[in-house]
């Protein structure tokens, strides 16, 4: 792999442990996102105010399904354990979910906001043409491509290459409402954490109650499930906002007082109906691999595994 370059699709958990373990070997990477951050679903929304919500993956959760993983996190000084129930002390990035992928990406070059377009063949490479969000365009050519993206964002920018011919039939990923409210004063309910707490809702997560969280105002996050989340897939986020805190407060069994904030984010690509079972795809020829969570699952034990299982396989390589 001797001066060889690397193009990463994709900044979530995935393609930063795929970049840091080629970092970590000398390798040649560059790394490609859309959006204006790093962590993929692994996110958090902060406001002008000072609130914090973690609108994807609230926690992390066996740790221990992915080794590597589990030892990263415990040399972190950004990720705190969080009995949030008695039975279930998942870890959380403190202060805030994605803030321990940030060092990941240390002294690896990293493009935000800009999006991969198209790929083609130039000779022996592969060339990508980036769109940037302050509107320029470019092209760049790459001995090998990791796309890290998800599985329907795959299947448009690769699936019409040589190889990967009917990858993407099996997989079908399924969308998540959220919704972000916050209220003045602490409510009063008997819990921080629940799943599938009412009809329509996947997850209820009191965010402040997170270490290193502010306390007041009390930060909610509330996760629809897969079938609500399609039903009402293309409202506007304002009445999904407003139908989802209808959820809660039926979930809690009380009226709750006016939340002094609330908005939804909708993940069209959230979580893997059917996953592959296995870390990677690659292609034929080995220039380029398909990976992320929805080849093995929808957690960030499951990005991890398939992050690190690929750099190893093109370390491997040689």
């Amino acid at each position: 792999m001797k001066n060889r370059r690397i193009a990463i699709i994709g900044t979530g958990v995935a393609g930063l442990a795929c970049a840091r373990k080629l970092g970590m070997a000398g390798h040649d990477i560059t790394l490609f996102e859309k959006s204006r951050g790093l962590g993929g679903r692994v996110a958090t929304r902060r406001t002008p105010d000072g609130l914090f919500f973690d609108h994807g993956a609230p926690c992390i959760s066996q740790p221990e399904h992915a080794p590597d993983l589990k030892k990263a996190l415990a040399e972190s000084e950004l990720i705190k354990l969080w009995q949030a129930t008695p039975e279930n002390a998942p870890y959380v990035g403190v202060p805030a979910m994605n803030a321990w992928l940030k060092p990941l990406a240390e002294n690896l070059t990293v493009h935000l906001q800009s999006r991969v377009k198209a790929i083609e063949a130039a000779g022996e490479r592969w060339r990508l043409t980036i769109s940037h969000d302050e509107g320029t365009n470019a092209s760049e050519d790459f001995d090998q491509i990791v796309s890290t993206i998800p599985a329907p964002q795959a299947r448009e920018l690769l699936g019409a290459l040589p190889g990967f011919s009917g990858v993407f039939d099996k997989i079908d990923m399924t969308p998540c409402w959220t919704l972000m409210s916050a209220f003045s004063e602490r409510l009063n309910l008997p819990f921080d954490f629940q799943e599938t707490p009412a009809s329509g809702i996947a997850k209820l997560i009191r965010n402040s109650a997170k270490p290193g969280r502010r306390a007041v105002p009390d930060c909610w996050v509330l996760q629809a499930d897969a079938q609500w989340s399609a039903t009402h897939l293309e409202i506007e986020k304002e009445d999904a906002a407003e139908l989802l805190l209808a959820l809660f407060e039926s979930a809690a069994g009380v009226q709750l007082p006016s939340p002094v904030y609330q908005t939804a984010h909708r993940w069209r690509y959230a979580l893997t109906r059917n996953a592959y079972g296995v870390p990677f795809l690659p292609h034929p020829d080995g220039s380029i691999y398909l990976g992320g969570d929805w080849l093995l699952g929808d957690t960030i034990a499951h990005a991890w595994r398939s992050g690190s299982a690929i750099a190893d396989s093109l370390i491997q390589a040689g």
